[in-house]
C-alpha cells in the first residue's frame, strides 16, 4: 500500500545512527500489519515479533507472500529480555514488540540498554515497538530512542483499501458493490483499521450494495461520543430566538454573511471569522443561540461540555486530544461549540495542585489547534468568567469577537415567551398580547432557560386543569418562581463593567447593544 512515510522515517534515523530503538505511536492494527510486512522483506534479518498480551514470541519468515510463523509462550521464569538483549547483539535481527499501553519497569530498562547499544548497531539490528502513546515510556527513554507518530493515511490509501474491502466483500458474497467516490473524502481522519470497519458496516446495512458516506460520518460521530462530544444536526435558526434582536443582527453581518460570502470578504479585505465567544449569565441561551447560527448557516455542530472532556481524557495522552480535534477537523465545515470555556482557557498559574498537569498538556494542544491557520471549523466558546480567560485564547485568530448574551430585556422577554409558546411548541393558549406583555415586565432579570421554565410549568397547570393556558396559570406560577434581582443586577453591572475593558469586544456594537436590548440609563457605558 502506498504511503510509508513513517517506514522512510524509520530507515533515516537508522541510518543515521540515531537509535537502535524505535517507538512507533500508533493505535491502528493495519499499520502494525504494514510494518511487519515491511520488517519481512528484509530477507538478510531474522523478524520476531514479542505480542506482550499473549506473551508469546513469534519467528516470522516470507515466502511468496505467504507468512510462515513459529510460535512459542514465554516461559516466566527466564528474563525474556536478556535473550532478546543477546540476539540483538549478535544476529541481525528486527524484534517488534506490540502493543503497549501501560508502563513496564523492565520492558523501558531493556529499551533504555538496547537504544545506545554499540554491538547492536554494528548487527544493524532494531527494536521496534508499537505503543498508544509515549507516556507510558520514561523521560530518559525519550532521549535515547526514536518516537515517530504514525501518521493518518493519505487519500490514496484510502481509495486503495476501499476497493480492497470491496474487492474481498465481492469474491466471498459473490454480490457486486458499487463505492459512493464521496467516501474518499468522508473518510478523511480516520486511521486504516478504522476505515475498513465503517466500510464493512456500511456493505452490511446496504445489503451488500454499496459503500456510502453514512457510515463514516457515524462511525467518527461514536467516536466523539465515546469522549463526551455531542454532534448535533440543528433544527431551528434565529426565527425559534426570540429577542437579541440587536446581537442577531451582529451575528448575521459579522459571522453569516461573511462565511456565506468568502469571496465577497475577501475584495474587501475581511478575514473569514475563526472564533466567536459568547459571555453572559447562565441559562441566556447560548447554546440555544449556537444551535440557531448553525442552523442559518446550514452546517452541523458539535458540543463538548468542557468539564465532562476533561473527565473523560484523565489518564489519557495530548495524542486523543489530537484524536477528537483531528476527527472535528475531518467533519469540517461545521460549528463546535465549547461550553464552560474558562475550564480549558484558565489564566496560566491557575490550575490546581493535585492537576497532575492535564489540564496545562490539554490547554497546549487544544491552543494549537485553535491556532492553526488550516482549521476550518467555526469555534464558538462560551463563557460566564471572562476575566478568568488566558490572553492567549482570546487573540486574535483564534477567538475573534466577544458578543455578550446578557438577561434579556423586556421586549426579549415578550419574545422568548411566545416563541416557547407556539413556535418551540404549539401550546394551547388563550392569552392576548397585552398579556403576555404584562408577563414579560414582571420577570425583569429571569433567563431564557427560566423563562422556558415558566412556560412549562403554565402549560402543566392547564393540563391538569383540561383547559387553554391563560394568564392565570402564569401569575400562579410566578408566585412560586422566585429570583434574587438585587444580586443579578449587582453581576450584570460586574459583567459590564468587565466587558468595557476587554479589546476584543466591537465596543459601537456593545453600546449598541446596552441601548436597544436593555434600554435601561443606569447600565449605560
Amino acid at each position: 500500500m502506498a504511503g510509508d512515510g513513517f517506514l522512510d522515517k524509520y530507515e533515516l534515523f537508522r541510518e543515521s545512527n540515531t537509535s537502535n530503538v524505535f517507538v512507533f505511536i500508533t493505535n491502528d492494527r493495519k499499520r502494525i500489519e504494514q510494518a511487519i510486512q515491511y520488517f519481512l522483506g528484509k530477507k538478510d534479518y531474522k523478524t520476531l515479533v514479542y505480542d506482550i498480551q499473549l506473551n508469546k514470541i513469534y519467528e516470522l519468515s516470507a515466502n511468496n507472500e505467504e507468512i510462515r510463523k513459529t510460535e512459542r509462550e514465554v516461559d516466566m521464569i527466564t528474563n525474556v529480555y536478556q535473550e532478546f538483549y543477546s540476539l540483538l547483539q549478535n544476529e541481525k535481527v528486527n524484534l517488534i514488540i506490540k502493543f503497549v499501553y501501560s508502563e513496564d519497569r523492565m520492558l523501558n530498562d531493556f529499551l533504555i540498554a538496547v537504544s545506545q547499544e554499540d554491538r547492536i548497531y554494528a548487527q544493524q539490528s532494531s527494536a521496534v515497538v508499537f505503543a498508544d502513546s509515549d507516556e507510558v515510556f520514561p523521560r530518559i527513554l525519550k532521549k535515547f530512542a526514536v518516537f515517530l507518530e504514525v501518521e493518518l493515511p493519505t487519500e490514496e490509501e484510502r481509495e486503495v483499501l476501499l476497493h480492497q474491502v470491496k474487492k474481498s466483500v465481492e469474491e466471498i458474497r459473490g454480490c457486486r458493490i458499487n463505492v459512493d467516490k464521496r467516501v474518499y473524502r468522508e473518510s478523511r481522519g480516520l486511521n486504516l483499521h478504522e476505515i475498513e470497519t465503517a466500510a464493512l458496516i456500511s456493505i452490511k446495512q446496504s445489503g451488500y450494495k454499496k459503500i456510502s458516506t453514512e457510515a463514516f460520518r457515524d462511525f467518527k460521530v461514536e467516536i466523539l461520543k465515546s469522549y463526551g462530544l455531542q454532534y448535533i444536526n440543528p433544527v431551528r435558526g434565529f426565527e425559534s430566538v426570540g429577542g437579541y434582536e440587536t446581537v442577531k443582527k451582529y451575528i448575521q453581518a459579522r459571522i453569516i454573511n461573511v462565511l456565506k460570502n468568502p469571496e465577497k470578504a475577501k475584495e474587501y479585505g475581511i478575514e473569514i471569522p475563526r472564533g466567536v465567544l459568547f459571555y453572559g449569565p447562565p441559562g441566556t441561551g447560548k447554546t440555544y443561540l449556537t444551535k440557531a447560527l448553525a442552523k442559518e448557516l446550514g452546517l452541523p455542530m458539535i458540543q463538548i461540555n468542557m468539564s465532562d472532556f476533561l473527565r473523560g481524557i484523565v489518564g489519557e495522552s495530548e495524542r486523543r486530544v489530537r484524536e477528537v480535534t483531528r476527527i472535528i477537523e475531518s467533519l469540517a465545515p461545521c460549528v463546535v461549540f465549547i461550553d464552560e470555556f474558562d475550564q480549558i482557557a484558565l489564566q496560566r498559574g491557575s490550575y490546581f495542585s493535585g492537576d497532575s498537569g492535564v489540564t496545562r498538556r490539554v490547554q497546549n494542544q487544544l491552543l494549537e489547534w485553535l491556532g492553526d491557520e488550516n482549521r476550518k471549523s467555526l469555534i464558538i466558546g462560551a463563557t460566564n468568567f471572562i476575566q478568568q480567560l488566558d490572553d492567549a485564547f482570546v487573540r486574535v485568530g483564534r477567538i475573534d469577537d466577544i458578543v455578550p448574551i446578557l438577561y434579556p430585556d423586556e421586549a426579549a422577554r415578550y419574545e422568548i415567551l411566545k416563541v416557547h409558546l407556539k413556535v418551540v411548541r404549539n401550546v394551547p393558549t388563550k392569552m392576548s398580547a397585552m398579556d403576555l406583555k404584562e408577563i414579560a415586565k414582571k420577570t425583569e432579570f429571569f433567563t431564557g432557560a427560566e423563562l422556558e421554565k415558566v412556560v412549562k410549568e403554565a402549560a402543566y397547570l392547564a393540563f391538569e386543569k383540561n383547559k387553554k393556558v391563560t394568564a392565570e396559570e402564569f401569575e400562579e406560577v410566578l408566585q412560586d418562581f422566585q429570583i434574587n434581582r438585587q444580586e443579578r443586577e449587582k453581576k450584570l453591572k460586574q459583567m459590564l463593567a468587565q466587558l468595557e475593558k476587554l479589546e476584543a469586544i466591537n465596543k459601537r456594537f456593545l453600546k449598541e447593544y446596552l441601548r436597544k436590548e436593555l434600554k435601561f440609563a443606569r447600565y449605560s457605558i
